[in-house]
């Protein structure tokens, strides 16, 4: 679907607003960088873990370090879509007010929402530093192919820091048309 599409749908109470109506090119950019990266590393993971079972059952030799690497490979894909499903206001909502309010209150509670993900995020960041300082300062590593967690914690944090941005900026964005009035 289109921009126009999306914009229809949502004015018929449809599929909803996906994407924020206008965007920069660097914005636009940056999330498809956020999202290719996102999707190659789920797919190096389906990879890994398919040569994993095979290597596992068949010829009894599994992959070293299949776990660690399936571990990273979550964070790193799941952080990288983050600011993107902040972007497109995609987080999975349950919908138990919305449809009674008017659009006025509609509003009012996608603000309230933008600044809990906001605040949610930003102590997300903010702990996700804190704790890529301890790590790095210790040298903690994970299993058995030692990958050091600093650069993955410092990585969270900086993505949790971009969601927090995001929701705060959505804030400021037109009302949404999910719900007409």
């Amino acid at each position: 679907m289109q921009q126009d599409e999306f914009e229809t749908a949502s004015q018929a109470g449809g599929l909803g607003t996906l994407r924020p109506p206008k965007r920069s090119r660097p914005v636009r950019i940056a999330e498809a960088c956020l999202l290719t990266l996102s999707g190659v590393t789920l797919a190096a993971m389906m990879l890994l873990v398919g040569v994993d079972i095979v290597g596992r059952h068949i010829a009894s030799m599994p992959v070293t370090g299949a776990i660690e690497l399936t571990e990273f490979a979550m964070g790193i894909a799941i952080f990288a879509a983050l600011p993107s499903v902040a972007l497109r206001n995609a987080h999975i909502r349950a919908d138990l007010l919305s449809g009674n309010l008017g659009r006025r209150g509609r509003r009012v509670l996608e603000i309230a929402s933008e600044i809990v993900g906001t605040l949610l995020f930003a102590a997300l960041a903010w702990r996700l530093w804190i704790e890529g300082i301890t790590v790095a300062g210790y040298g903690t590593t994970a299993g058995v192919l030692r990958l050091p967690l600093a650069p993955l914690t410092f990585y969270a944090s900086a993505l949790c820091a971009l969601s927090a941005l995001t929701h705060l900026l959505r804030m400021f964005d037109r009302p949404s048309r999910e719900h007409p009035s």
